[in-house]
C-alpha cells in the first residue's frame, strides 16, 4: 500500500502562487535566448568547425532565394533538394523580415520554445501540472538546449515538427479521431523530411500511439503499422521525386551524410555505441549521472515507476537514440541534444514517484532537491553567459563584407567561395559558393561564378580542398 502524502507545509493559495513564479521564469529564461542573438556559441561546449558552416549551409537555398529569386545554384552544395522543410520556413520567413543571421536564428530559437510547450501538454496529459512545470522548468533553463537553440541548424526544427507530431497522437481522444491520426502521421513525415535523424523519435511516436487507448493488439497493430505505411510513402514518394529531379544533388547528400558514416562490423558499432555514451555524458554530466543513477535505483524498487507511460516513452526515447548513433561514427554535440529531454522526464519522474509514497525524509526528496539545484545552476550559466557575450563571428562578417564591398566598388565580383562562405553569406547577404561540397569541381565553380574572395577555416580545410581536387 503507497504511503500517504508528505504533510503539506503550504496552504493552497502558496502553492498557487509559487507555480505562477515558476511559469514566469521559465517564460524568462525562453525570452532570453532572443536577446544578442548575433553573439557567438559558448565556447564551453564544442570548439567544432561546424559553428562556422552548417547555419550558411541548410539556409542556402533560402538565401539564395532572397538574393535572385531561384533557391538552387548549379553545381554547388544544395541539401535543400534532400531536406526541403526548413528551407521552406525560413523562405517565407526571410520574405517577410529579410534574409540574415539574425532572422535565420531567431527562427530556431522560436521553434524551441515549441518543444517546451509541446513537452508540457505531453507531461500533462499523462500526469499532473506540477509535474509538467518542473520539466518545462529544467528544459527552459538547460544551458545546452538554450546554446543550440540559437543557433541556424536543423536540429531544432526537426525536433519541433516530431514532438508535435507526438503529442497530437497522445492527446487523440481515445484515439479514435482519424484527423489527429492523420495529422500525427503528415507531422512525423515532415519532421524527416527536415531532418532525417528524427527517425529516432519514430518508435517513440508508435509507442505514444498505442499507449493508454484501451486498444486491443489488434488494434495496435492496424494502427502501428498504417502509421508507418503512410510516413514511409510520404517520405519515400518526395525522396523518389528528388533523385529523380536532383538525381546528382541527392547522391551527394546521401554520400557526405550516410554512406560514409554507417558502421556496419559488431566491433565498430560497440564502439561507436560507447563514444556516443561518453559524448552525452560530457555534454551533460549532471543531468546524465542524476538521471541514469535515480531512474536506475527506481526502476527496480518501483511497480508504478515501471508502468508509468512517460518512464517507458523516455526509456525507449534514451535506448532508441543511442542505438541508433552507435550505427554511425560522427557524434556532433548537437545529435545528443535531444536526449534531455527523456532524461529530464526520468528524473522529474522519479522525483514526483518518490514524493507520492514518501515520509518527508531528505532521503526520499533527494532527486526534487537536485532538479532545483540543476534548474539554479543551469540558470546562472545562462545568465552568465549572456551579461558577457562575444560577437567575434559577427565582426568577422562585417569585415569580410566591408573588403568585398570596397573590391565591388572598384569593379570586382561580389561572389566569396570557402566552405563556410555560406554562413558568411547569410551574414551579409553576399553571393556565396562552397569551395568542398558540391556537384562540380573547384575549378568547375571558379570558371562559372568567378570568385574573386576566397574565405578559410584553416590549414584543415586547405588539405581536404587540395586532397578532392587531386582526387
Amino acid at each position: 500500500m503507497d504511503r500517504p502524502d508528505m504533510p503539506i507545509l503550504i496552504g493552497e493559495k502558496g502553492k498557487k502562487v509559487g507555480y505562477v513564479i515558476f511559469l514566469f521564469l521559465i517564460l524568462v529564461f525562453l525570452g532570453l535566448r532572443f536577446f544578442y542573438i548575433e553573439a557567438d556559441f559558448p565556447q564551453d561546449i564544442t570548439r567544432s568547425g561546424a559553428l562556422y558552416t552548417d547555419e550558411g549551409w541548410y539556409s542556402n537555398g533560402a538565401v539564395a532565394f532572397a538574393l535572385s529569386g531561384n533557391w538552387y545554384i548549379p553545381g554547388d552544395f544544395n541539401p535543400s533538394v534532400n531536406l526541403p522543410v526548413v528551407s521552406l520556413i525560413q523562405t517565407a520567413v526571410f520574405s517577410v523580415f529579410g534574409a540574415s543571421l539574425d532572422t535565420a536564428r531567431m527562427t530556431v530559437a522560436v521553434s524551441f520554445c515549441l518543444p517546451v510547450f509541446l513537452v508540457y501538454f505531453l507531461v500533462r496529459h499523462f500526469s499532473d501540472r506540477v509535474t509538467a512545470g518542473l520539466v518545462a522548468g529544467l528544459l527552459s533553463t538547460n544551458y545546452i538546449l538554450f546554446s543550440f537553440s540559437r543557433l541556424a541548424i536543423l536540429d531544432i526544427p526537426a525536433l519541433t515538427i516530431a514532438l508535435s507530431a507526438i503529442t497530437v497522437t497522445a492527446i487523440n481522444p481515445k484515439g479514435k479521431s482519424r484527423t489527429f491520426f492523420a495529422l500525427s502521421t503528415l507531422l512525423f513525415a515532415v519532421a524527416l523530411l527536415a531532418k532525417s535523424a528524427v527517425l529516432i523519435l519514430f518508435p517513440v511516436y508508435l509507442l505514444t500511439l498505442v499507449t493508454g487507448k484501451g486498444w486491443s493488439l489488434k488494434e495496435k497493430l492496424i494502427y502501428g503499422f498504417t502509421a508507418l505505411i503512410i510516413v514511409g510513402v510520404l517520405v519515400g514518394g518526395y525522396n523518389y521525386y528528388a533523385r529523380s529531379i536532383f538525381p546528382e544533388d541527392y547522391r551527394l547528400f546521401t554520400q557526405l551524410n550516410f554512406s560514409g558514416r554507417i558502421s556496419r562490423d559488431l566491433s565498430t558499432i560497440a564502439g561507436d555505441l560507447v563514444g556516443g555514451a561518453k559524448r552525452v555524458l560530457r555534454l551533460e554530466p549532471a543531468l546524465v549521472l542524476l538521471s541514469f543513477i535515480f531512474s536506475w535505483r527506481q526502476w527496480r524498487r518501483s511497480p508504478d515507476f515501471r508502468r508509468d507511460p512517460l518512464v517507458r516513452i523516455s526509456v525507449l526515447w534514451v535506448v532508441g537514440h543511442l542505438i541508433v548513433m552507435s550505427m554511425t561514427s560522427y557524434h556532433p554535440p548537437r545529435y545528443f541534444i535531444a536526449l534531455s529531454i527523456p532524461m529530464t522526464i526520468l528524473l522529474v519522474q522519479v522525483g514526483m514517484d518518490l514524493r507520492k509514497k514518501a515520509s518527508g525524509s531528505v532521503r526520499t526528496l533527494l532527486p526534487l532537491i537536485m532538479i532545483f539545484l540543476l534548474v539554479g545552476w543551469n540558470g546562472y550559466r545562462v545568465v552568465d553567459y549572456m551579461v558577457k557575450p562575444f560577437y567575434s563571428l559577427h565582426f568577422m562578417c562585417e569585415d569580410v563584407n566591408r573588403i568585398i564591398s570596397e573590391d565591388r566598388t572598384a569593379g570586382g565580383s561580389s561572389v566569396l567561395i570557402g566552405h563556410m562562405a555560406n554562413t558568411v553569406g547569410l551574414a551579409t547577404g553576399l553571393p556565396t559558393i562552397n569551395s568542398l561540397y558540391g556537384t562540380q569541381s573547384l575549378s568547375w565553380k571558379m570558371a562559372e561564378y568567378a570568385p574573386q574572395h576566397y574565405i578559410s577555416l584553416g590549414e584543415e580545410e586547405a588539405k581536404k580542398i587540395w586532397k578532392r581536387t587531386l582526387g
